[in-house]
């Protein structure tokens, strides 16, 4: 019964979380969604250690305290994901208001219930007693219903009143604020080279789009925050035919005060030409969680605590060189990311200054399946990680074959156990997802 308790409580944080995330884009859904469950993981951890009653109301306070932080961070980040609309900030209050209505008298009744005796009403039933460890036993006779018994009850009618409340406000939503920028010239022609060519895209002052040799999976991934495994559905053409692409924009494209407006104009023009209608889903799918590998806590000798403390100064100083066309910064020595950034070769990555949640992004890029940080480590790190890939790239022409894999080489877990000092370790978990439901070739033009 007791860790009944627990797993309610952690449940009402995944249902708030599901709330104030609904609508973001899959990647600030994902990373706030992992944290959460970082966290809900360390405190079922903890349950067997303490009172699982008390460590429920605990969960529930911390959920109530820091319910204000967590529409703080939707109203933060909506202008950057436009995703804010007319009626957010007040839909935004009554979701809190019924999620802490909801906490508040489920913990009055889980404590009720645990203290006060059972009151008797007459009448032939069964009759529930709580014995001295608290475990419910049942016996025939007078009906007998405890407060604990009869404050979910109804808790979950005053929580369908509100929600009941909401409903209009919910269907009466404005859609999300329109890109700024869309293009206004566009020019696409099959690449005949296929995936065998390279790949290049680049973003240039004035609103101009450039991409040679690019599949349409690319693409969306430049228009969608999400990954490889995150992508469901469509023909195979989507991965294998590639195209060039010439577009002008009505405005700016580089990224600026944390908005990328790349992303929905590209969304524009894939639903444009390419006719891509998605939609997004939550589904269990298989994960890694990125744990300790030694008990007692020490890092492998690729991972160090970064000096860095800040790197949005770094970040806006690299972006306005860019939007002013000044030079690029000079690269960093061979095999080392450049401040604050990251380095991606085949077989290879580096990163400087990096979350642990950033490194399980680049992780998850190369697993093609998320990876979770339960590290409990914060902070900024450097790392570099080398292992033998299960294919290699071919080098040069296309016609060139790849290199023979070793088949003794390091494999990217046992080089993240030993480089990093930390442990892949399979598991189940929430995954947002985003389905293709139609797309169609361009018309070349």
């Amino acid at each position: 019964m007791s860790s009944l308790f627990v797993r309610l409580a952690v449940n009402c944080v995944r249902v708030w979380t599901l709330i104030y995330t609904w609508r973001m884009p899959p990647t600030l859904r994902e990373d706030r969604r992992a944290e959460i469950e970082s966290d809900l993981w360390e405190c079922q951890r903890d349950a067997a250690e303490g009172h699982a009653i008390d460590l429920a109301l605990h969960i529930l306070l911390r959920l109530a305290i820091g319910m204000p932080d967590d529409l703080g961070w939707r109203l933060e980040r909506a202008p950057v994901a436009d995703t804010l609309t007319q009626r957010s900030i007040a839909l935004s209050g009554r979701i809190a208001g019924a999620a802490l209505c909801f906490c508040v008298l489920w913990g009055i009744g889980a404590d009720a219930g645990r203290r006060r005796p059972a009151i008797a009403i007459a009448g032939p039933a069964v009759v529930f007693n709580r014995d001295i460890d608290g475990v419910m036993t049942m016996r025939a006779g007078n009906a007998t219903h405890s407060l604990g018994r009869r404050l979910p009850r109804l808790t979950a009618g005053i929580v369908a009143m509100v929600a009941a409340s909401m409903l209009p406000n919910l269907a009466a939503q404005s859609p999300p604020i329109a890109a700024s920028a869309i293009f206004e010239v566009v020019s696409i022609k099959p690449n005949p080279n296929g995936r065998l060519s390279p790949t290049r895209s680049r973003i240039q002052p004035g609103g101009r789009f450039v991409a040679e040799n690019i599949p349409i999976v690319l693409l969306i991934g430049q228009a969608y925050p999400i990954q490889a495994y995150q992508l469901v559905g469509g023909p195979s053409w989507i991965w294998s035919d590639a195209f060039d692409i010439d577009a002008k924009a009505n405005g700016e494209l580089l990224p600026t005060s944390g908005r990328r407006p790349i992303q929905g104009a590209l969304r524009g023009l894939l639903a444009d030409r390419f006719k891509l209608v998605t939609h997004t889903e939550t589904r269990q799918l298989p994960v890694y969680a990125l744990v300790l590998a030694r008990n007692d806590g020490r890092l492998g000798p690729n991972l160090a605590r970064s000096p860095r403390t800040e790197c949005q100064a770094i970040l806006a100083e690299v972006l306005a060189a860019r939007g002013q066309g000044g030079p690029p910064p000079p690269p960093p020595p061979d095999g080392q990311a450049p401040p604050c950034g990251g380095l991606n070769r085949n077989g290879m990555f580096a990163v400087d200054s990096a979350t642990m949640d950033q490194l399980s992004n680049y992780l998850s890029a190369e697993l093609n399946r998320k990876v979770i940080d339960r590290t409990g480590l914060s902070g900024r790190f450097n790392a570099h990680l080398t292992w033998t890939p299960d294919q290699l790239l071919p080098l040069g022409p296309p016609d060139r074959n790849p290199p023979p894999i070793d088949p003794n080489g390091t494999s990217i877990f046992t080089a993240v156990q030993e480089q990093l000092g930390l442990k892949l370790e399979p598991t189940t978990g929430p995954v947002d997802v985003l389905v293709i439901d139609s797309v169609e070739r361009p018309t070349p033009n």
